[in-house]
């Protein structure tokens, strides 16, 4: 997810900086991409990659979001809970 979130940044947002967070706690991983690309219009239907990450969060009973952020640029965030899960 990280390598597609970062694909995109640099492919489809012109991004100039792109942070990473990792979260972990009792509950779960947060996996946060935000880039500080310029917002994307809206797509008629998603591509590949964001759909490939999606299939791979569902896989492990997670969520993903992906869109642009109030303040600029674009966010890929993945939820992905800790109970039945081996990371």
């Amino acid at each position: 997810m990280v390598q597609e979130a970062l694909t995109n940044a640099v492919r489809h947002a012109d991004a100039t900086e792109v942070t990473v967070h990792l979260r972990q706690d009792d509950r779960g991983l947060r996996l946060e991409v935000l880039d500080n690309g310029a917002p994307a219009p809206a797509p008629q239907a998603e591509g590949r990659g964001i759909r490939g990450m999606r299939e791979r969060v569902r896989l492990l009973d997670g969520a993903l979001s992906v869109g642009p952020v109030e303040t600029g640029g674009w966010r890929v965030r993945a939820d992905l809970p800790r109970e039945g899960n081996v990371w």
